[in-house]
Formats: structure tokens, sequence, C-alpha cells
């Protein structure tokens, strides 16, 4: 343990590390040990991302840089542990965008405002979405679910991973979109509407690919679409919901880095410099590949811009249907 004098050696140490590094152009660690706060439960795929991106920032900057589980009320407790962090580099914030926005858009009175009350620094990672039937829903591809729900308005049942999740969202937005409504039925987490869907208690679900895709590899669950650009490579046969004739629905579930409004440009650009450093290593990207995550770096610039038009895309949904604000619980 470092005493009075060692500590106060080890701030001086850092101080000149960050001017030299100024003058020189070279990117800077944060000033101290970092820790990266985590709205979800540890041993899930985000939580799994996080770690992997704290390892390397670790090895990057030569201090500790730790994981921190601050979960509840659909990631918002830890979001706003971030909001509330001194601006300088030492606590950041791994969340979903998508869930960020989504919430900016369908809850009133929210503690914050992800575009100004937080800074993007790097987009990390990103993951589609999976439209799964239970077999006996007459419905055999994603086209003639639509049809399905416009003859049966309200009558077809979808469940979400919960209100406000980013796959409310996405939901929402299918109804602006294509004009239907469901009957919308959230549980809390992925593994409850799963459990309700092969017992046949909703006609879909809609959730990450890792939730049902054993269930539809041994056919006991139907994948209508992917909402992805692309086609999972797990899943090659199912077809996008753009190749369904629904391109506006074409959506990702994306992890970010933010830190607390008021940080500094130069702290961002750091920050965001030495994540780009940790993507060149192919371990760090194989780590993520591991868990059917796909890495997916973007720098401040493009994830600042990404959030913006995500953030305008679910608000104007939620004004095209209607949609009442939710008090925050």
């Amino acid at each position: 343990m470092l005493n009075l004098n060692g500590r106060w050696l080890y701030k001086l140490l850092i101080a000149l590390i960050c001017i030299l590094a100024a003058n020189l152009g070279i990117a800077a660690p944060p000033p101290g040990p970092v820790t990266i706060i985590m709205p979800f439960p540890a041993g899930g795929p985000y939580d799994a991302v996080a770690r992997a991106l704290a390892e390397q920032l670790t090895n990057i900057w030569r201090i500790p840089v730790v994981v921190d589980n601050r979960t509840g009320a659909g990631g918002r407790i830890g979001t706003q542990y971030v909001v509330r962090a001194k601006p300088d580099g030492t606590i950041l914030l791994l969340n979903s965008g998508s869930l960020l926005a989504v919430q900016n858009a369908l809850f009133k009175n929210m503690p914050y405002n992800p575009s100004t009350d937080l800074r993007a620094i790097s987009g990390i990672a990103n993951l589609p979405l999976l439209f799964v039937a239970n077999p006996k829903l007459d419905a055999r591809n994603f086209s003639e679910f639509i049809n399905l729900a416009r003859r049966n308005p309200g009558k077809i049942s979808v469940g979400s991973a919960g209100i406000g999740s980013g796959i409310h969202g996405v939901l929402e937005l299918m109804q602006a979109d294509t004009g239907v409504q469901i009957l919308h039925v959230p549980y809390r987490g992925s593994s409850p509407s799963v459990l309700a869907i092969m017992a046949g208690d909703v006609d879909v679900i809609l959730d990450v690919p890792t939730a049902s895709i054993q269930h539809v590899k041994e056919g006991k669950l139907r994948a209508l679409a992917i909402t992805g650009p692309v086609r999972m490579v797990a899943l090659p046969n199912v077809p996008t919901v753009s190749e369904s004739g629904f391109p506006n629905l074409t959506s990702l579930s994306w992890l970010g880095l933010f830190a607390p409004k008021g940080t500094p440009d130069d702290v961002v650009q750091s920050i965001d410099s030495d994540v780009r450093t940790a993507f060149r290593n192919p371990a760090f990207v194989a780590a993520i590949e591991k868990i059917d995550i796909t890495p997916a770096y973007q720098n401040h610039q493009q994830v600042t811009q990404f959030l913006a038009s995500e953030v305008k895309r679910f608000s104007d949904a939620a004004k095209k249907l209607g949609l009442e604000p939710i008090d925050v619980q």
C-alpha cells in the first residue's frame, strides 16, 4: 500500500505523463484506476463484453480497470450513477445505446437524458434481434405474421423482455411502421418469455437470438425474421426483416461506452483512441465473437451521431402511435 508520499508521487507522475502526452499528441491514460459500470447482471453477454474490454484497457493503460455491476430498474440505476460521477474518465458506462434511446422515448420524468447527460465515447458491439413464433401460429414467415396481425388487431400476442427494454422499442417501431396492433406481453427478462412461448402462452417473442436459437434448431420454435442488416451465420435460412419487405424495421441492439457530461474532449478522444487500439487485438475481437455478439467499433463522432439518430427514431415512433409516456418506476 502506498504511504502519503507514495500517493503524492503517483499523482505527480500521472500529471507529468498527461502533460507530456498532450504536448506530444499522445493519448494519456485516465488519472487513476477506472471503473466500467455495467447496468446488467454479471454472467450475461453484455457483462462478458465489459470484462473483455476492461482487460484490454488494463493492459493498454497499465492501471486497474474493473467492472462494477450496478443493476436494477432496467439499467437506470447504473446509468444514473455514471451521470452523477466526476467527469474525469475514471467512471465509465457500458450500456445498450438502443435501450437508452427507447427509455428516453417511452418514459417520462427520466432522471437523465442520454443525449445531454452522457458523452458517447465509442461503439463497441451489436447484435440483432430474432422474431420467433410458436409452431402452432398460422404464420410461416414474417410477412405472414404481419398480415395475420392486421386481420386480428390486438389479438396476436408478442412477448418481450420487459417494459422500456430495447426490444419493447422495436415492437413499438414495428406497429408504427406497419400499422398493426399487437398485444404486447412484457416479461421480466428473456428466460420467462422463452418459457411462455414454449408453453403456448404467447404467439411470438422478440429477443436476442441466444435466448431461443437452440429451440429453433431443434424445431420446437419457428424463426420468422432477424432484425439485423444481414442474415446470421448460425441461422442462414432465416431472412432479415428487410428481405421480408420491411426495411424500416432493421434494428440492432448495440453497446456503447459512455462518460458523464462534462468529460473533457481530450479525455473522450484519448479513451476512444485506446478502445480503437483494443480492437486491433484479435483476442479481444474473438472474445466478443465467442458469445455470438458482433464486434462493431465506432469512433466518438460516429457513435454520437448514431445515438442521436436512435433517440429521434424511437421518439418519432412513439409520437406516431400517440403513446403516453410511462411513469418511471
